[in-house]
């Protein structure tokens, strides 16, 4: 049988394990107080990054990679995926240009997370930050004013 044409393909280029964003259910009573702005997220320009591999070629990358978004998931952060072996472009509106963010990480273990602005930490790093209490002042700033109304 021939393949159908004009749906979705599904290389493995193109396929991805991980979702492309997490939104935890109580997320804005957890970093907004409940009494924010409700406006919906736009996924694809959430405030916190998460940099993954889905073929990760080491367990050990493989395993950090699960518990950075375990961490964030439990701590209630919503939180952008970008698989850098998939190919996804259009995320919510925003084209992700793949082989720049390749270029962007191609001398950094995976997986990365960026919060806000800040710069790119590895897993040790963000687990330090959680470790030193350290972690949640730094996501609280960027998450009280992410989808509050301006003015």
């Amino acid at each position: 049988r021939r393949p159908p044409t004009g749906g979705p393909s599904l290389a493995a280029e193109a396929y991805s394990p991980w979702p492309t964003h997490v939104l935890p259910a109580g997320w804005r009573e957890a970093w907004q107080g409940g009494g924010a702005h409700r406006a919906p997220l736009p996924p694809g320009r959430l405030p916190v990054r998460v940099y993954v591999t889905s073929t990760a070629a080491e367990a050990r990358t493989a395993k950090h990679c699960r518990r950075v978004i375990d961490l964030l998931s439990a701590k209630k952060v919503p939180f952008d995926i970008f698989d850098l072996a998939a190919d996804r472009v259009g995320r919510g509106g925003v084209v992700v240009d793949r082989e720049a963010l390749r270029g962007l990480l191609r001398h950094e273990r995976l997986p990365r997370v960026q919060v806000g602005d800040g710069p790119l930490l590895d897993a040790g790093q963000l687990q330090d930050l959680e470790d030193f209490g350290e972690l949640d002042p730094k996501l609280r700033a960027v998450l009280r004013s992410f989808g509050t109304p301006a003015g």
